[in-house]
């Protein structure tokens, strides 16, 4: 899955998605179906007016802006139709 900020691969059989790259940035992690939901739903309940701060590679912040955020949200919604 290809995404605007979110790439990696989709495994439908283990409900995982695994990261590989964050808005270009190399990574390795993965994602449950229930961590994927719950993502969502903190973007959707939140005022991303400003954008917002994630983490990758233990530590390492990339900052979203609010239309960056948007897209994220979009690429949620493509993997958690996947899984």
């Amino acid at each position: 899955m290809q995404g605007s900020i979110l790439r990696g691969d989709v495994d439908a059989s283990t409900h995982q998605f695994t990261i590989t790259e964050v808005k270009h940035v190399p990574t390795q992690s993965s994602l449950s179906l229930e961590k994927a939901n719950s993502l969502y739903r903190r973007i959707e309940q939140q005022d991303m007016h400003e954008g917002m701060m994630i983490t990758v590679n233990d530590g390492w912040p990339i900052f979203l802006t609010s239309s960056e955020v948007q897209l994220l949200k979009q690429d949620l919604q493509s993997i958690l139709q996947q899984l």
